[in-house]
């Protein structure tokens, strides 16, 4: 099996997510782990390849964690001594960065366990991690930026500095409360989401039915009592109620904000196939695309990509 890690000098080259990184990286802290001992360390996974689903460069970034008031001299001796090459502080203060590998494969950074810069390089990981949005912004910007500067790297990090910055400013933060959509299916919920699943990127986290309720008696139906899937930052939750009390969606639309009018084309092409389109994609006052449809399983979409805002 090709290496997923490998950055030649002097490039930039993004690539697609690769299945394999977290287990790298579960391999390599542990190796690390027991080069540095007895030295107390803790590692972090950061940077892209830490996000399921982002690209990145086929670099493997290691946060690594060193308690407060300790000489880091120690630190570079024994990580030096893993095979790491120190490189000074690559301009960042408090912070000892290390490289591995012909071409580069493995960064570590060094900084204090709980100190600034281990908040702000594990915030900027989480929030690309819990919102989905965020982290497809940093995708195009990544790649626009990697095909533009192929062979300036330092022209490259400047060019994600403004939107990591604000990122870190501005977390992603949590509430008690969220409001979900929940479909009802007269039988097909199922079908529904599955479909859902493939072609509006969606993750379907429980599916539910009546058979493996607990304590359902034998011989219970197919029908799902509990479905769950995660689109961005939404949740859509659906099941199925007996035929004579299925009723097709009449005033509520799905309202589906899409990034790009080429993604908005691509939901609406897939919604409406075997569905009926109330108004076709079109450009309007206030959107670049937006149209409204009833797909075939009966549920009501708006598809929308909005114009920027003043």
């Amino acid at each position: 099996m090709k290496d997923s890690l490998g950055l030649e000098s002097g490039t930039v080259r993004v690539v697609e997510y690769d299945e394999r990184w977290p287990a790298l990286f579960l391999a390599e802290s542990q190796r690390l782990r027991e080069a540095c001992q007895p030295l107390p360390l803790h590692f972090e996974h950061v940077g892209s390849t830490a996000v399921p689903g982002l690209c990145a460069k086929p670099v493997l970034d290691i946060l690594a964690g060193h308690p407060r008031g300790t000489s880091v001299d120690e630190y570079v001796a024994h990580l030096e001594r893993a095979g790491y090459e120190h490189r000074g502080n690559a301009g960042i203060p408090d912070h000892q960065f290390f490289r591995r590998g012909q071409p580069r494969a493995y960064h570590i950074h060094l900084v204090e366990k709980g100190g600034r810069l281990w908040k702000e390089y594990l915030a900027f990981r989480d929030s690309l991690r819990a919102n989905a949005a965020v982290a497809r912004q940093y995708r195009d910007l990544k790649q626009a930026l990697a095909a533009r500067f192929p062979r300036d790297r330092e022209a490259y990090i400047q060019g994600k500095a403004a939107f990591v910055a604000e990122v870190i400013r501005h977390p992603r933060s949590e509430t008690t409360m969220k409001l979900y959509t929940q479909l009802n299916f007269g039988g097909n919920c199922e079908a529904a989401f599955r479909f859902y699943e493939k072609h509006l990127g969606g993750k379907i986290t429980m599916m539910m039915n009546q058979s493996q309720a607990p304590g359902a008696p034998s011989g219970a139906g197919k029908a799902i009592i509990h479905a769950r899937m995660d689109i961005g930052d939404s949740v859509l939750i659906g099941n199925d109620v007996p035929p004579n009390v299925f009723q097709k969606i009449r005033s509520v639309y799905i309202y589906l904000g899409v990034d790009s009018p080429q993604e908005a084309e691509r939901a609406h092409m897939r919604l409406a196939d075997g569905g009926e389109v109330y108004m076709p994609m079109q450009e309007t006052f206030f959107a670049t695309r937006f149209s409204q449809l009833r797909d075939k399983f009966g549920v009501l979409w708006s598809i929308i990509h909005e114009r920027p805002r003043p």
